[in-house]
């Protein structure tokens, strides 16, 4: 400590020069930089029912939009060419877009911070920084109206294109729908018409009347509740009238009763036995025919039911899709009447404290960076007088014991 005392007035000197330097060095060479705030409000949208809890978007969403990399790019090529000849333009800014990035900041501030949820403020923090108090003035006025015209009304825009692409997609719907029950009307028809043809070829066949089981299937669909099989199920059975004609089957059972009763009668006539064998021997004839006419109709019928049923799916299909489609234009509708009933030119940004010319710079700090470096100095400049003094003392004792020997 005696030693460092009987220098100090070379530490003090040294220490002072050297802060005296580094303040120069650091005025004349190193840029100043001045710094321009504004607060941007991200507008709340409006809810479309009481089960929006939080409409619109974060704030942090927005923060991240406003600093990405092609909007900072496009406003230094607009900055660059708007100005060029202004009187009071400095110096072109040329720095690649790693570097130039870092003079704007835009920050969200925490409302409501736990394990389970955040909440930010709606008001986002703008600076931008710049060579000059007309630079870092005319930046930050170029940020902001590049944020205001492509994201000042993004959600009224969004809004919009749901309720264009809605309306578009109900004319397509519209079609579809026309379109499958002009199908399934057809279908219905060439079912009419087969079953038509089914039971005459029943009827040839037998007199008993067919039952028809005819199942009906409903287009009444909620998204929630899908039903399976048919709505109601109708069954009918045709009563016998009088003076109805027996079919082939009845007709051949009846003429082999006959023909067996005559042929045990040995009074029958021959010719009688002989005309019934052979009307015997057309039906068995025609019955073959009839059965499979019968058979192949069944087939048909069964395939344009199939094809039914699978219209009556893709109906139902279309009507959800109708009422989803429907929501979403709803609310998406509601929100643009909400949003243009405001009056105001952004629905969804809102400039609440605009850019002023700032009056002092933020960088450099002259006097830290030269108490910084004068503290440094200081340090350094300890260290070589305590090992000024190690060498004296280490030189004399060395001598102290060449002398002793």
């Amino acid at each position: 400590m005696l030693h460092l005392w009987r220098r100090r007035w070379w530490i003090v000197a040294l220490t002072m020069a050297s802060f005296v330097m580094c303040y120069l060095a650091v005025r004349a060479f190193a840029g100043e930089i001045y710094e321009t705030r504004a607060l941007i409000y991200v507008r709340p949208q409006p809810p479309i029912n009481l089960e929006d809890e939080q409409p619109g978007m974060p704030a942090p969403a927005f923060r991240s939009m406003f600093t990405a990399d092609h909007t900072l790019a496009f406003i230094r090529d607009q900055y660059n060419e708007r100005f060029e000849n202004d009187p009071e333009f400095p110096d072109k800014i040329t720095q690649p877009l790693e570097k130039y990035r870092l003079r704007f900041y835009a920050g969200a501030s925490t409302l409501v911070d736990t394990t389970i949820s955040t909440e930010y403020s709606p008001v986002i923090e703008l600076r931008a920084k710049g060579t000059s108090t007309w630079q870092s003035r005319r930046l930050m006025e170029l940020w902001i109206q590049r944020i205001l015209n492509k994201y000042g009304n993004m959600l009224s825009e969004e809004a919009q294109f749901l309720a264009d692409s809605s309306r578009r997609r109900a004319e397509e719907l519209k079609g579809e729908v026309q379109e499958t029950v002009a199908k399934k009307k057809d279908v219905e028809k060439q079912q009419e018409m087969v079953e038509s043809k089914l039971t005459s070829a029943m009827r040839q066949l037998t007199f008993m009347p067919q039952p028809k089981l005819k199942d009906v299937i409903g287009n009444d669909i909620m998204g929630f509740n899908m039903r399976a099989g048919p709505e109601r199920t109708g069954l009918t059975i045709e009563q016998i009238g009088e003076g109805t004609e027996p079919g082939l089957w009845e007709r051949r059972t009846q003429l082999k009763v006959e023909l067996a009763g005559m042929e045990a009668d040995p009074s029958a006539a021959a010719g009688e036995i002989a005309r019934l064998k052979a009307e015997l021997v057309r039906i068995e004839q025609l019955i073959p025919e009839i059965e499979e006419e019968v058979t192949s109709l069944r087939d048909e019928a069964v395939s344009l039911a199939a094809e039914s049923g699978g219209l009556s799916v893709e109906l139902n299909r279309l009507e959800y899709a109708v009422r989803l489609n429907s929501t979403v234009a709803s609310q998406a509708e509601a929100k643009l009447r909400a949003v243009s009933a405001s009056g105001e030119e952004y629905s969804t940004l809102r400039l609440l404290d605009p850019p002023v010319s700032p009056q002092k710079r933020v960088a450099p700090k002259r006097t830290l960076i030269a108490g910084l470096s004068a503290a440094g100095v200081f340090a350094l400049l300890l260290v070589i007088f305590c090992m000024e003094l190690y060498l004296r003392n280490a030189i004399a004792l060395q001598a102290k014991r060449e002398g002793l020997t």
